[in-house]
């Protein structure tokens, strides 16, 4: 009875959809191409159960608290990161940076510790494999990321005319 409504989505319809045509910015008239893949920059901060405000920490004690002895009690359960880390719920962020974040060691980027991963692999993938263990990409923006920056080198190749007037 619907069936004549119903139209079937094919591979080249969802391409369709998402198909942009590049425009030259207004009074930019040259071609930029990527030199190399996207990298995202961010700049963290450590976890920590001690926050800039007494009612910070009081406010995230209470939460742990509350989980790991009563939300977490029989007939329900919890994991032991959970039940044990007073920061695995909620967390304030430190002064420091930490020593590795997903998988990778930092970086000094305009003085300042920075971690780097290629857009690409947190953007089109669910997981990605570091030293052996997968990590959701999902976690690579938290609470604790401060600044992101997505870093494109670029070149623009512009062919400049010279125009001499002999009188």
């Amino acid at each position: 009875m619907y069936s004549k409504h119903i139209r079937t989505l094919t591979f080249e319809d969802s391409c369709q959809s998402f198909r942009v045509e590049y425009q030259t910015p207004t009074g930019y008239p040259y071609q930029v191409s990527l030199v190399s893949p996207p990298l995202l920059l961010q700049t963290r901060a450590v976890r920590t159960d001690h926050c800039a405000y007494q009612l910070g920490t009081e406010y995230n004690a209470k939460v742990w608290d509350t989980a790991a002895n009563s939300t977490c009690s029989p007939p329900y359960h919890c994991t032991e990161e959970i039940t044990q880390n007073a920061t695995a719920l909620m967390a304030c962020s430190s002064k420091e940076s930490p020593q590795n974040f997903f998988g990778r060691k930092p970086y000094i980027v305009g003085g300042k510790i920075a971690f780097f991963d290629f857009l690409q692999s947190i953007a089109d993938a669910e997981l990605v494999m570091r030293a052996g263990e997968p990590i959701p990409t999902r976690s690579f923006l938290d609470s604790q990321t401060q600044t992101i920056s997505c870093l494109m080198v670029c070149v623009c190749v512009c062919v400049y005319t010279a125009y001499t007037h002999t009188p």
